[in-house]
């Protein structure tokens, strides 16, 4: 990496690391909120105010809250003051908690689109589910060309595997406070995605809805216990969602068995205490794109920087070193 890429990276890993919430526009950034793709997939485009060194598109994961997620829109914020066309999409069925394969029909035909209007080829930027779906849209006949990286933030492996995870330690205790924050959400979204047949009140309802809307930085971890406590639990949402899921979409949204499509280096990162999407995800990834002939240029860091999708606290030299190099793709033109 040469000095203006490390001076460019260490300045944007400096902005990230600051609170999204109540960050408002940038001057140094231009925002156009009312973009829609030609097949109606609303997102966001941040740009810098002079001419784009580079176009990405960030995904963002399982929430409501879709495109407008406050870490979401500071990280392409950030990325625009870098010098690059940041778009965000609200990805149609991520942004319901539905595992739709037409999601990636929206993300390729957005790439498409890019592609056309700037002359880019486009770097995917995915976070937990959604880098999953990055990992998969990249290795697409007619958009492997058009992607220049991925850079895939806490991906699953195969969605079916993921989803017997699920099962298989849904009653499992939490080791400490972070897995238990990840284990509440599970269980809120297998809520969510069969409220009806929980039959939800309408006051629970909007509760858990407003618990997931404000789950990661708002709700106390004495406001999701309870929640999980008196209302999730004994429902079993976990158990009612893995039996009620449609394999054949699942297989269609897995990376597993897929990756020889690609086109484009990939840097894959993980957390290594990941409680939704486990390191023997990461590890299978790793496997595959290892025994591709040109597999010595991916990048796989499983590091503990990261918690989840979100880059933590702690600090190791080494360790920094090696995610500073998976995250250089971002400053790259």
């Amino acid at each position: 990496m040469g000095l203006v890429d490390m001076a460019r990276l260490l300045g944007l890993l400096r902005r990230l690391a600051r609170a999204p919430e109540g960050g408002g526009p940038d001057p140094r950034v231009e925002e156009q909120r009312a973009r829609r793709t030609s097949a109606g997939m609303p997102y966001d485009l941040l740009l810098p105010r002079h001419q784009p060194e580079a176009v990405l598109i960030a995904l963002h994961g399982a929430t409501l809250n879709g495109k407008d997620d406050a870490r979401l829109q500071h990280f392409a914020r950030q990325l625009a003051v870098s010098g690059a066309a940041c778009a965000v999409p609200n990805l149609p069925g991520m942004s319901r908690l539905e595992w739709l394969p037409s999601d990636l029909e929206a993300l390729a035909g957005l790439i498409g689109e890019l592609h056309a209007e700037t002359g880019h080829r486009v770097g995917l930027v995915g976070f937990s589910f959604a880098a999953a779906y990055a990992l998969v849209v990249a290795t697409r006949p007619e958009v492997a060309e058009r992607v220049r990286f991925v850079l895939s933030i806490g991906a699953y492996h195969s969605f079916p595997e993921l989803y017997q995870h699920f099962l298989r330690t849904r009653h499992d205790p939490a080791e400490d406070e972070a897995a238990e924050d990840d284990l509440i959400y599970r269980d809120a979204i297998g809520a969510w995605r069969q409220r009806a047949a929980l039959g939800l009140d309408p006051a629970r309802l909007a509760e858990l809805e407003a618990l997931l809307r404000r789950f990661c930085h708002q709700a106390s971890p004495e406001e999701k216990r309870a929640f999980r406590e008196r209302w999730l639990l004994p429902r079993d949402p976990v158990a009612l969602d893995v039996a009620a899921q449609d394999r054949a979409a699942l297989e269609a949204l897995s990376p597993a068995g897929k990756l020889a499509g690609l086109r484009c280096p990939v840097s894959l990162i993980h957390d290594p205490h990941d409680h939704i999407i486990p390191v023997s995800h990461a590890r299978a990834l790793e496997a595959e794109l290892g025994a591709l002939p040109d597999g010595g240029r991916h990048r796989v860091l499983v590091t503990g920087l990261l918690k989840h999708v979100t880059l933590s606290g702690a600090f190791n030299l080494g360790e920094a070193a090696r995610l500073l190099a998976a995250l250089q793709p971002l400053v790259q033109t």
